[in-house]
């Protein structure tokens, strides 16, 4: 309608009459259900255009005829109408006759065009520019000068400096200010406190502008949740973990230091992740990266089981595209010490029967399940099938997570980190972890990068750094078969062949992959 919509004429007269129609419309029976029941019956009347091609672009039977059927009866329907007389006359029952009564006399105009093509599409247009034209000298109104949305503009340029703004906003009406400040809290990239909803711990919620969110609890100093604008939750959390004072948290990303698991004589993954001791050095939000830096000493409990002094720092980063985790050890005491470490990620999958971990071919790892025996993985893809708790010496520096159901793919990557865990409890181990439900061991993996095999030793004044990061990305049905399928048969396949006839298992594997 360009800009019509006048109520001044070119005179500077008041205008009489409505000078711009409201336009919509739909195809087809879309807008059949849509808006024609007003076009019929409505309280105000709407002239409306109907328009379809002779010939179909898509021939299938008789298909095209019926919808031509109805293009023309909708316009005679409302046309002609239906009388109460009329109505009475087919028996209709007596509640219903005023609402099968049809006022007619609704106006439509019917376009034929031969066929719906480029050409076709520009003349439809060019004939409603001219129209707007001929409307507009009928009426004697400029159509085209926009007055009116000028104000809108002007305006505009405050509301964008007060997007831009640190500041509460206040200088517009109470429901525009209310908009703006709305708007700001939830785009605005924001590192914020607040206390956690199931436990009297204080958690800090990192919000990136493209709606990526993460949470980090004080308490352990551990993430607790990730999730991105295309994806939900990555992150699992025990329903009963404990959250409590002197407990640690089931799931997230629990933070092991100085020790792993049982591997010493400190209590089980060591001294942090059930911590109060945590607390916030810094916080910065932009519109590239949102981070909290946050920083745990020795105290006397720690020097109660484990007598050095040390500072640990955590830096987590939220942007669009990953999380990260930098992970610092400082060696504040006088005496050398050694230590190992690990993130422990819990990665939420659907079903962890139909998930595989990736990037693990060739190493070497330590079966926690087997007593520690050495091995080497042969499988390109590692689906668990029960228990599994191994140590992956001198790991890649990326591995993934796919996961069948959810068809997405979670990216580890690690720097200084050199080794990699992957555990789940699976059923019986399940039983006897008193924080985890029964079957929930089917919803994650963990996938740990980590320094455990040869630990780290820092002399006074020393530090050393790991670095973690993660991201997660859809994949297809054809990629989880190329990546996981195959690759699980071609191992399974060379397990089954006798070593005497290797060539057995070539044309097996030729079969397989072609």
């Amino acid at each position: 309608m360009e800009s019509n919509g006048k109520s001044v004429t070119l005179s500077g007269g008041l205008v009489d009459t409505s000078t711009g129609p409201i336009v919509w419309g739909e195809p087809g029976t879309n807008g059949q259900h849509a808006f024609y029941q007003l076009l019929h019956q409505g309280t105000k009347v709407v002239p409306a255009d109907f328009i379809a091609p002779v010939e179909s672009l898509n021939p299938i039977g008789n298909h095209h005829n019926l919808l031509i059927s109805n293009f023309i009866a909708q316009t005679e329907a409302l046309m002609r109408g239906k009388t109460e007389a009329e109505v009475r006359a087919e028996g209709v029952v007596e509640a219903l006759v005023h609402h099968k009564v049809f006022e007619g006399n609704r106006p439509t105009n019917s376009i034929f065009v031969d066929r719906l093509s480029p050409k076709t599409l520009g003349a439809l247009i060019a004939m409603y520019e001219h129209k707007i034209f001929v409307q507009g000298s009928i009426w004697r109104v400029n159509s085209f000068d926009q007055w009116g949305v000028e104000l809108g503009k002007q305006l505009a340029k405050s509301v964008l400096a007060d997007l831009g703004s640190s500041d509460q906003v206040i200088s517009h009406d109470a429901s525009t200010n209310s908009l703006i400040n709305h708007y700001r809290s939830v785009k605005a990239p924001s590192v914020e406190k607040v206390a956690h909803r199931a436990t009297e711990f204080d958690k800090i919620v990192l919000r990136h502008a493209s709606k990526a969110r993460a949470e980090v609890l004080l308490h352990g100093g551990q993430v607790i949740s990730y999730s991105t604008s295309n994806f939900a939750e990555q992150l699992f959390v025990s329903a009963m973990s404990a959250l409590s004072q002197g407990k640690a948290v089931r799931g997230g990303v629990p933070i092991c230091f100085p020790q792993f698991a049982t591997r010493g004589p400190l209590p089980q993954h060591g001294l942090l992740r059930q911590s109060d001791g945590w607390h916030v050095v810094e916080a910065t939000a932009d519109e590239k990266a949102v981070s909290v830096e946050l920083r745990h000493v020795d105290n006397a409990a720690t020097r109660a089981v484990w007598p050095h002094s040390f500072e640990v720092t955590v830096c987590v980063t939220l942007t669009e595209g990953d999380l990260s985790m930098a992970m610092k050890v400082k060696n504040t005491s006088e005496d050398t010490f050694s230590f190992t470490c690990a993130l422990h990620t819990y990665i939420r999958v659907a079903d962890v029967r139909r998930s595989a971990v990736l990037g693990l071919a060739g190493c070497s790892y330590e079966d926690t399940t087997r007593g520690g025996r050495l091995c080497t993985e042969s499988a390109a893809a590692i689906v668990p099938e029960g228990e599994i708790d191994r140590v992956y010496i001198s790991a890649p520096d990326e591995v993934c997570v796919i996961d069948e159901i959810s068809l997405r793919r979670f990216v580890v990557r690690k720097q200084s980190f050199q080794d990699i865990v992957v555990w789940n409890p699976w059923v019986e181990r399940s039983l006897r972890i008193v924080d985890l439900p029964n079957d929930a061991y089917k919803q994650f993996v963990c996938v740990e990068v980590g320094q455990i095999h040869e630990p780290v030793t820092l002399h006074p004044g020393g530090e050393w750094t790991g670095l973690q990061s993660f991201s997660v990305e859809a994949v297809t049905a054809e990629q989880v078969h190329r990546e996981v399928h195959l690759s699980r048969s071609w191992v399974n396949l060379a397990c089954q062949v006798p070593t005497p006839r290797p060539h057995l298992f070539l044309t097996n594997a030729l079969h397989l992959h072609f």
